[in-house]
């Protein structure tokens, strides 16, 4: 018996990292064999013929299993992987994503951790919602100092490019595109138009013309882009052609199905930079009319802010056709955050514009269109007028509309620390809730920071406000928010008096810089 659990312990060994099924199977191989010896045993030491025609059902059993098992351990490694990986194709084609990942994970344990096995491992793991260890096992495979895996270089960069925003996150997603072209794609055109985005973005037009035009000859769908691209190079016949031809590919589309929204839209937006303005209304308003999709409005409101762009430029006297041209876009799209902006540009011209453009958001509000921007500009338009009750019933209804736009709740969090009646524990509530998800802003930071002086908890605010002076040098009053901090702590004087002396200086050059403009 000794003899059988030393078996026993090396056969659980052996097969500890094989498949669940596969275990099992050999397992019942292994006890139909001991059962097989032990009565061939009895057998031999009584010379029992009943116990021997009572062990044949087993030794046909164990005969069939060896010969089966011998079959199996004699297939060779590349075709038992090639069996994982066509059950784990199909699983993936059919997102039975748990038994991919089983199958991908089971290639690793037996040792075939090529680079196609971990991609597609991780791409099951994003499915299976757990993208931050699919972001771990691509980073394996495209570290980002030197070239990888070519297609895991390219899912990378789509991640950074959801930040598109953020500089460094646009950095790290054009390195990654680099190295994808290097290492090589299964489409190099749509890595070539990602790159195209990530210089227009940028500002590198150059750059973006030469991917773009590798780009446009499969991805049809980007000649809007580099007609956008080749018009900021001030090449204006190449820029319609190209636009012309986006225009044609996304009317052809459009005219197919009626409700691919998607390519109605981004045919009026072609037929807009053609600067056909009352053409893409019709085609919207064609849209709206088919379907009755409430997009179609939106996108008719950003086709009155590109023409009211047009007329401001071309025929900056025309203040009938600008106003009217606003008001037909908020009528259209209350919401829309740039036709409000312009609005506060206006309202702060001061003058009859600035009184008209605050009975045109009134207006928004009054037609129940009472979004979280509109209050928050308005807020910023009473703030600017010194008018601090109603920029704080702005704001409050801004945040409370919308307390994860971080502006709204910074500049709320900000009147509430500083105004008469102020309330400094809920401000630092509010901004800490704006730092658990932008901890790196300066304005955020020194929005803590004036908080915490407000409570005379001057340490906690010394560490935000040289976070700031660190990332922002030139920000708004942070050498007088210093210079204040250190005259509160103890032995920092000399800090406090070369804090003051910056503070000055800063305040003297801002004061010949708006004597200049003047």
């Amino acid at each position: 018996m000794r003899a059988f659990k030393r078996i026993s312990m090396a056969f659980r060994q052996f097969f500890k990292h094989w498949d669940r099924t596969v275990a099992l199977f050999f397992k019942g191989v292994f006890w139909q064999f001991k059962r097989l010896t032990l009565v061939t045993g009895s057998w031999l030491r009584r010379r029992s013929w009943l116990h021997l025609a009572q062990g044949m059902p087993a030794l046909g059993a164990a005969s069939a299993i060896v010969v089966l098992m011998v079959m199996y351990l004699g297939l060779p490694a590349h075709e038992v992987e090639a069996r994982y990986q066509e059950r784990a194709a199909t699983a993936s084609k059919a997102k039975e994503f748990p038994t991919a990942l089983i199958c991908y994970e089971r290639l690793a344990a037996l040792g075939q951790d090529r680079p196609e096995n971990l991609y597609e491992m991780a791409l099951a793991l994003e499915a299976q919602g757990q993208p931050d260890r699919a972001f771990e096992v691509m980073l394996q495979l495209a570290p980002i100092d030197r070239t990888g895996y070519g297609p895991a270089h390219q899912w990378l960069a789509l991640r950074h490019l959801k930040k598109m925003g953020d500089s460094k996150e646009r950095k790290l997603a054009e390195t990654h595109l680099v190295r994808a072209l290097d290492a090589g794609v299964p489409d190099p055109d749509a890595v070539h138009g990602l790159l195209g985005e990530v210089y227009f973005r940028s500002g590198r037009l150059d750059d973006a013309e030469k991917h773009l035009e590798r780009a446009v000859k499969s991805r049809l769908h980007m000649r809007l882009r580099y007609a956008q691209v080749l018009r900021a190079q001030d090449k204006k016949g190449r820029a319609i052609d190209e636009g012309k031809k986006a225009a044609q590919y996304f009317q052809t589309r459009a005219s197919v199905d009626v409700n691919d929204r998607f390519s109605r839209i981004a045919w009026a937006e072609c037929v807009t930079f053609l600067e056909e303005f009352p053409q893409a209304l019709a085609i919207l308003a064609e849209g709206l009319q088919l379907t009755s999709d409430t997009e179609y409005r939106a996108a008719m409101a950003r086709v009155y802010l590109a023409w009211h762009i047009f007329v401001l430029a071309k025929e900056p006297e025309n203040r009938a056709t600008q106003w009217s041209l606003l008001e037909k876009g908020l009528q259209l799209d209350g919401t829309n955050p740039q036709l409000l902006d312009r609005l506060v540009g206006l309202m702060s011209q001061g003058g009859d514009d600035a009184e008209k453009a605050r009975a045109v958001m009134r207006t928004v509000l009054a037609k129940g269109e009472a979004t979280a921007t509109a209050h928050f500009l308005l807020g910023l338009d009473a703030w600017q007028r010194d008018d601090k009750a109603q920029a704080e019933i702005h704001w409050e209804r801004a945040y409370e509309l919308s307390p994860n736009l971080p502006d709204v709740a910074n500049n709320l969090a900000w009147l509430l620390a500083h105004a008469g009646n102020g309330d400094p524990p809920r401000a630092l509530k509010i901004i800490e809730q704006v730092l658990a998800k932008f901890p790196q802003n300066p304005a955020y930071r020194h929005t803590r920071a004036s908080i915490h002086m407000k409570m005379a908890k001057w340490r906690a605010a010394l560490s935000d406000l040289e976070y700031v002076l660190q990332r922002d040098p030139n920000h708004p009053g942070i050498h007088g928010d210093l210079a204040e901090v250190y005259e509160h702590l103890e032995n920092m004087q000399a800090l406090a008096a070369e804090h003051r002396r910056l503070a000055e200086a800063a305040q003297t050059r801002e004061k010949k810089r708006k004597a200049a403009n003047k």
